[in-house]
């Protein structure tokens, strides 16, 4: 069962996925939301060009050009040709989306750029822009020399995969604004886009990094994990510090008991999910490249820092159930967060089970075991990527909760978001990278 082969197999699936994403996103806004129109007298017509443009003409077109290596049969030139070419239509559609929202909030009279995926949107698209001229001015006009287009090119496409899985997240915590609300038809709709769009991003991201995840030298990619290690290590302090922050200054700490506080139990449920299926959980998969000893100390440390995750994660349910019923609420299962975070448990429960008993006890026979592993790696990534992009959803949820607007408490939680997101993004290159 070789991973590397089925990388086709990987992007037909992608194609499946982007068709039914599209297919739920034209409905949404044509049946749901009355069309779109960016010269409309009706505001709600000129936001709708923004989430259509972003999903068909941003997101879907950039995940094209990054499969477009393994997907058009032809030569190199033409497979870069169209690679560049849907990269400069993603660009000219994304500035156009991010115009449109801009217009339907200025005509709104609502504030631009305060929340987190408004910062990660900005963000997403200027370093679009720039990693497409760098792309354009190294490897087509004027042209860099050989030997310096051969030692760009690792930089080239792992910025460019970040990049990618950046714009996936900000399209999640997107639909996730959107589609917060109450049960309903549009709800599910919203969510089930939602998702379709993320197992895209998935699928694509590892269809093109699928050889390098289980190639003992990386594959094309000559760069050492060392610093995608380094950077995630520092994104995870940071965010450990910010969630620290807003939660014992802002809202008054957290606690298991609903006596205390009820805020304080939604607290909790934040803290104990970074610490356990983000924090635990990256650190848990860059094990078997940090931790110094044999390799069955490190698969020891990677399998009780996954149960750490999985046993805070499992406190973090505790806490939001809690919170709802001390609040006299039904448990809010309606969100794309809840749907995702739901099946992020359940994912990673399950994957630490096979991992336990095919791994350490009572152990599947070596040559079950050597066809399992990359599997399993791949699982492993897959999950933990779902786990970065619910977080995303929760924090939109949060702001939402608590009816942040602009000030030092918003500002905190949108650096928190962009902090969890880049050490996910950085846990997965150390992966992939030698």
């Amino acid at each position: 069962m070789a991973l590397v082969a089925s990388a086709s197999q990987f992007s037909a699936v992608a194609h499946v996925l982007g068709l039914t994403a599209a297919i739920l996103v034209i409905v949404w806004v044509v049946h749901y939301g009355g069309g779109a129109n960016l010269n409309s007298d009706n505001t709600d017509l000129i936001f709708n060009v923004h989430p259509l443009v972003m999903t068909l003409g941003f997101i879907l077109v950039i995940g094209e050009a990054i499969m477009a290596y393994n997907t058009v049969p032809s030569r190199k030139t033409v497979q870069k040709s169209i690679h560049m070419l849907l990269h400069l239509l993603a660009l000219g559609l994304g500035v156009l989306g991010i115009y449109a929202a801009f217009k339907f909030h200025n005509e709104s009279q609502i504030p631009n750029l305060y929340t987190l995926h408004s910062w990660l949107g900005i963000c997403t698209i200027c370093l679009f822009g720039l990693q497409w001229i760098f792309g354009f001015f190294n490897f087509w006009f004027p042209g860099a020399p050989p030997m310096t287009r051969a030692m760009l090119v690792p930089l080239h496409a792992t910025a460019g995969l970040a990049i990618f899985l950046m714009a996936i997240c900000t399209a999640e915590t997107g639909f996730m604004e959107k589609g917060g609300g109450g049960p309903g038809a549009e709800t599910r709709l919203i969510n089930f886009a939602g998702l379709m769009i993320l197992l895209f991003g998935l699928f694509v991201s590892l269809s093109t990094a699928l050889p390098r995840i289980i190639s003992k030298n990386g594959g094309r990619y000559r760069m050492s994990a060392t610093p995608a290690i380094v950077m995630a290590e520092i994104f995870a302090v940071a965010a450990i510090t910010l969630m620290l922050v807003s939660v014992l200054h802002f809202e008054g700490g957290l606690s298991l008991k609903a006596a205390n506080n009820r805020v304080r139990l939604f607290n909790a449920h934040l803290v104990f999910m970074l610490f356990g299926p983000i924090i635990s959980t990256g650190q848990a998969i860059m094990a078997f490249k940090t931790v110094p000893g044999t390799r069955k100390v490190r698969k020891i440390v990677h399998m009780l820092l996954n149960l750490l995750g999985i046993i805070l994660g499992a406190l973090g349910l505790l806490a939001i159930f809690r919170f709802y019923k001390e609040s006299g609420w039904s448990p809010n299962v309606h969100s794309l967060h809840s749907w995702t975070g739901l099946g992020v448990i359940g994912l990673y429960v399950i994957q630490f089970f096979l991992g336990f008993t095919f791994f350490l006890f009572p152990g599947a026979k070596k040559n079950m075991r050597t066809d399992m592993k990359p599997w399993h790696a791949f699982f492993g990534l897959t999950i933990f990527i779902l786990a970065i992009f619910t977080s995303g959803t929760g924090l939109i949820q949060r702001f939402r909760f608590l009816l942040l607007l602009k000030g030092r408490e918003a500002l905190l939680l949108n650096f928190t978001g962009i902090a969890i997101i880049l050490f996910g993004i950085s846990v997965v290159l150390s992966v992939i990278l030698p």
